[in-house]
């Protein structure tokens, strides 16, 4: 089947809302590989009202890098290729569109409105209102401040929730009356439509009553029961109303959609797909973690073969992070440095950055400040992303990250960090991997638009997801658990594929790195002590694996799990430039 969908030249776009990457891949030796890459700020250098000026320009960049023209007169990439002009194939995943703007309406704000504003996170929504049914005691005002907050947010959509399963019908049924005399005083054209998620015994009723007043989509209930939780209808319903109501209003669309080789999609969906994709490649039983750390939002994803969960943080964008400007939040990013700096410093380079995205640091310390952002984003986005895993990726300590076999990270600032241990450090301590772990990054940014690619033509991905998009930065071997630094955190025997053996002994605080180029495999004789877990769920339990070397190769993180920093500023600085001294 794959050899049935197998073609030429293939151009796969991700079209960012701060950045333009254009990747043109082709057959070389009988494999496809990436032959060029084009990049551009999406919209231009003086900020233009047009996102195809991004779009275009970066693969003119590609043109003059391949010495081949691609786009005709008309602005529009030619297909098919002749006579070496054009391409094949045109695959774009984007993530310019702005969020989805969601109302919340359910019964109660601890319950039914806590667990909607996670299910938000699973797309590019955000809150721009709620109203919890049982938050305003007063029966006769409840109407008035439903009726307020729908006509000053003006969503895009309205999510329903409320009531388990087996539970009452009857506040529901009011609530849903109490809509649907809002819905009357809309006065715009489009009236936003309702996703009801809630006890799934109301949804006819509730359809039938708000039916008349606008379209209504019905989910699986996002709380069946008091201790269980389920997002994934509600994500299925949040990407088709993102992709109808948002994506299709991109400036310039229309010509776009008759060369799309496949349907255009979200650029996390892509994400997803390859993250998905990796799990099934490689057989990896514990799963995978993808990061993608964006402009304008960023995304996690965990998969195992059975399934995945997404999560996208819209307020957690490299460039959109005023979230972090914040006193105490700026102080959460100050304690990653190695050095003292005034908060203002800081707040001034976020600003910086949300004004003029494509600003570069001019110093090592800005690029030390950009490092420590990147942390907390991270650090923020996997805190959220955890709740939805603990059904599929339990993890045997609390507070920890599940053991998984690989973690996976890509995003404008990865990519712009020329030393890798650096890369790797910001993973470590943001994500905080615990067990045997491989890590590895994509610094061009690849792996988003492939995923547009796979359900094209499989062989294409794959080939060009082994080959060209991620570098090995090493395997991870990180106990759980915590000790008196200089006590021994583990012995660990290294025997090398070409015969060599070494044997170590690692001190709790300690931060090691063994050389194992890429390519080359070594095996892990590993016995922590007593106070350390290597993520089998006993402490002291040893264990012996094959590992693949990287970049950096082995890097043994015995500094704890959780990871405590110093309390004391001086310490704390002097512990961090030590380890991004031991990891290069």
């Amino acid at each position: 089947m794959v050899e049935n969908l197998i073609m030429g030249s293939i151009l796969s776009i991700d079209w960012g809302s701060v950045e333009s990457k254009a990747f043109l891949l082709d057959k070389a030796d009988g494999s496809y590989r990436l032959l060029a890459k084009g990049r551009a700020p999406t919209w231009g250098l003086t900020s233009e009202e047009n996102p195809l000026v991004g779009f275009r320009e970066a693969i003119t960049r590609l043109e003059q890098a391949v010495g081949r023209k691609i786009l005709g007169e008309q602005g529009y990439p030619l297909l098919p290729e002749r006579e070496m002009e054009g391409v094949d194939a045109l695959t774009i995943s984007v993530s310019l569109a702005p969020p989805l703007r969601v109302m919340l309406v359910g019964l109660s704000e601890e319950l039914s409105l806590s667990v909607a504003r996670e299910a938000l996170h699973s797309y590019y929504a955000q809150e721009v209102g709620s109203f919890s049914f049982l938050g305003v005691p007063d029966k006769s005002r409840r109407l008035e401040h439903l009726i307020k907050t729908f006509l000053s947010c003006k969503p895009d959509v309205v999510l329903m929730v409320g009531g388990t399963e087996g539970g009452a019908m009857e506040p529901l049924i009011e609530m849903a009356n109490m809509l649907a005399l809002a819905y009357s005083l809309w006065t715009d054209t489009e009236r936003p439509p309702v996703v009801f998620a809630g006890n799934s015994a109301a949804r006819s009723q509730v359809a039938e009553i708000l039916g008349s007043r606008t379209e209504v989509r019905v989910t699986d209930n996002v709380l069946p029961s008091p201790e269980e939780e389920n997002w994934g209808s509600v994500f299925a319903e949040l990407e088709n109303l993102y992709q109808q109501l948002k994506m299709s209003k991109i400036y310039g669309l229309g010509p776009l959609r008759s060369l799309l080789s496949v349907p255009m999609i979200p650029s996390a969906s892509s994400f997803a797909i390859i993250t998905r994709y990796l799990a099934h490649m490689y057989g990896l039983e514990k799963g995978v973690v993808g990061v993608d750390l964006g402009g304008s939002n960023t995304t996690v994803v965990a998969a195992t073969k059975e399934h995945f969960s997404i999560t996208v943080r819209d307020e957690l964008g490299f460039n959109k992070a005023l979230y972090f400007v914040e006193e105490d939040h700026l102080e959460n990013i100050m304690r990653w440095l190695p050095f003292e700096v005034e908060s203002g410093k800081v707040a001034e380079i976020i600003m910086e950055r949300h004004l003029r995205p494509g600003t570069v640091p001019v110093s090592k310390e800005e690029l030390l400040i950009e490092e420590a952002i990147a942390r907390e984003i991270l650090r923020e986005a996997l805190l959220l992303a955890r709740k939805q895993w603990r059904a599929f990726l339990p993890s045997p300590h609390h507070g920890v990250m599940p053991p998984v076999d690989l973690i996976t990270a890509t995003g404008g600032i990865l990519g712009s960090i020329p030393q890798e241990g650096e890369i790797a450090l910001i993973l470590l301590d943001a994500l905080q991997p615990a067990g045997v772990v491989n890590l590895a990054v994509d610094k061009l940014g690849l792996s988003v638009a492939l995923g547009t690619l796979a359900p094209l033509n499989t062989a294409a991905a794959i080939q060009v997801l082994e080959m060209d998009t991620f570098t090995r930065l090493g395997v991870v071997v990180a106990p759980i658990g915590v000790a008196p630094e200089g006590e021994l955190a583990l012995r660990m025997k290294v025997s090398f594929d070409d015969g060599r053996s070494l044997e170590v002994d690692v001190k709790a605080g300690a931060l090691e790195v063994i050389p194992l180029p890429p390519k080359r495999k070594a095996v892990l004789e590993i016995k922590p002590s007593g106070y350390f877990d290597l993520g089998i769920g006993a402490k002291g339990k040893g264990a012996k694996v094959e590992v693949q070397g990287g970049s950096l190769g082995i890097i043994i993180d015995a500094r704890g799990r959780p990871l405590r920093l110093p309390p004391s500023p001086r310490d704390r600085m002097e512990k961090i430039q030590k380890w991004l001294w031991e990891i290069g």
